[in-house]
């Protein structure tokens, strides 16, 4: 199930447009100026394991270089949990030999590899506090490790901890500012005072012609999902910023939380499946398990905590017309 923060993360630089914001920021400056990102484009799918996409968050983005027929891949990594991943350069290669392996599926007869540049966002409230060099991973004797160092998998990820930087340090395009604001200052106490201290960065953000209130709308939905005490304050922010901000915001905020609600409700009722059953000694195995607590259809729900108390196995919970 996706989080607010990878939510707004996909909406926001899923966009080439944003996305190329965020590039020429952070990539080095000759990197930048090698790289048509008017052209920056996003390609499809994601290669995060499956178990981890409650933490990481992906996007694959290509640019052709200037005045050349090869380009380059672009892979932004989200780590959208508090602490930092200790292995986030092993899992970083795992994922780039996933992207290579499906590109020369696709094109057997290349004989060549487009440059992958690694990139990672993260916005843990405590600063990043693990490797960012591959090499970084190996143990065994300094003098022998540099010894081996040609034969050993070389790589540095670009890293943007947002935790480390301050807010004047990411004025850039204004919907991409916000955004790098609510990640770094989300988990704050003091959030719906900076909400309130942002009007005239939101005024910016609501200018946009044809895009302003669809981006105000993201950072609601956001703040409803990950900070619902600061939505208060963020009407306040913007209450003279657009005519009809204030009713957007509070129809949104109001949508939002019933749905919710309604969600709690429901992960509640799936929890009391499985209790069921175990309370009878009846196995859940993780499958089953996983497969009740991620259901959101009210009707199985019911029919699966009916048969949870009488069967004997936990096969015969489900049958053809249950959704998962």
């Amino acid at each position: 199930m996706a989080t607010p923060h990878d939510a707004l993360f996909k909406s926001v630089f899923g966009n080439p447009r944003h996305a190329a914001v965020h590039i020429a920021r952070f990539l080095p400056n000759a990197v930048v100026q090698s790289l048509d990102l008017d052209l920056l484009s996003l390609r499809s799918g994601s290669f995060v394991d499956q178990n981890l996409r409650q933490r990481h968050t992906d996007l694959l983005f290509e640019a052709p270089f200037h005045h050349s027929e090869s380009r380059a891949f672009l892979y932004l990594l989200f780590e959208h949990q508090s602490s930092s991943d200790p292995l986030m350069p092993l899992r970083l290669l795992r994922y780039m030999l996933r992207i290579w392996d499906q590109l020369l599926s696709n094109e057997p007869t290349r004989r060549t590899l487009p440059p992958i540049i690694p990139m990672v966002l993260h916005h843990g409230p405590e600063g990043w506090q693990a490797p960012v060099a591959f090499t970084e991973l190996f143990e065994g004797p300094a003098d022998v490790l540099h010894a081996l160092g040609s034969y050993l998998p070389q790589f540095q990820l670009l890293l943007t901890d947002l935790s480390e930087m301050s807010d004047e340090t990411l004025r850039v395009g204004a919907l991409v500012e916000v955004v790098y604001r609510l990640f770094k200052h989300i988990w704050d106490h003091d959030l719906p005072a900076k909400l309130v201290s942002w009007r005239e960065l939101l005024r910016s953000v609501a200018a946009e012609e044809t895009t302003g209130l669809r981006a105000l709308q993201l950072v609601i939905e956001y703040l409803v999902q990950a900070r619902d005490d600061a939505v208060d304050a963020l009407v306040e922010a913007m209450q003279d910023v657009h005519p009809a901000m204030q009713q957007i915001i509070e129809t949104t905020a109001d949508r939002l939380r019933r749905e919710g609600h309604r969600e709690g409700r429901l992960e509640g009722q799936a929890e009391l499946v499985v209790r069921a059953l175990e309370t009878r000694n009846v196995a859940v195995p993780d499958d089953a398990r996983a497969r009740i607590l991620a259901c959101r259809d009210r009707d199985s729900i019911a029919r699966w905590f009916d048969r949870a108390l009488v069967v004997a196995s936990v096969t015969d919970l489900f049958d053809e017309g249950d959704q998962a």
